[in-house]
């Protein structure tokens, strides 16, 4: 048994390794309210990665900070990809900007909305009734199609000529074969 301690300590270390990873890649973090916005401390910016579950949207608004986070991993044109999302403090949900992919409902998971709770507790919230859209499903919104199916179609495409290719090359090689024995 004293072998396996060792082993679920390595594996612990490198389950937490991941969101502190992350939380380094972060260049700039803000929380917005009704006064404004203010800076993040850089030993906070954990508080700022969305960890939870999917959760139905609130049934009626509630005063919410928008949280905008820049990383400093840059994107294609140079530009630092960016991220932003409401939170909503007494339901403990967030919900990221239409303009995103990811436009669902999430709960946070305990120990992030404390830590969250943390980064906004100085900062007056932007008033329920400017939560905009609050209420719509996401399949309201029109991002367009969704992106998986034109995924999914492609790898199909790719397997099927890849297979296609395989096929060509061993007839290929039988012809030629054939072609030799014959001769």
């Amino acid at each position: 048994m004293r072998p396996l301690l060792p082993a679920l300590i390595v594996a612990a270390v490198f389950a937490a390794a991941p969101s502190t990873a992350i939380a380094k890649g972060i260049e700039r973090g803000q929380v917005c309210g009704q006064a404004g916005c203010q800076d993040v401390e850089p030993s906070s910016y954990f508080a700022l990665l969305a960890d939870g579950t999917p959760a139905d949207p609130p049934s009626a608004p509630t005063p919410f900070y928008t949280v905008n986070v820049t990383m400093s991993v840059h994107g294609p044109g140079g530009a630092p990809p960016a991220d932003m999302f409401d939170y909503l403090p007494s339901l403990g949900l967030t919900h990221a900007s239409r303009a995103q992919a990811n436009t669902g409902w999430v709960k946070l998971s305990t120990a992030r909305r404390r830590a969250l709770d943390r980064v906004v507790a100085p900062i007056e919230p932007h008033p329920a009734a400017q939560l905009a859209g609050f209420a719509l499903p996401d399949a309201v919104a029109d991002d367009g199609p969704p992106r998986w199916p034109i995924t999914a179609a492609a790898l199909a495409g790719l397997a099927l000529l890849v297979l296609l290719a395989r096929y060509a090359t061993r007839a290929l090689k039988a012809r030629r074969r054939a072609a030799k024995s014959a001769s």
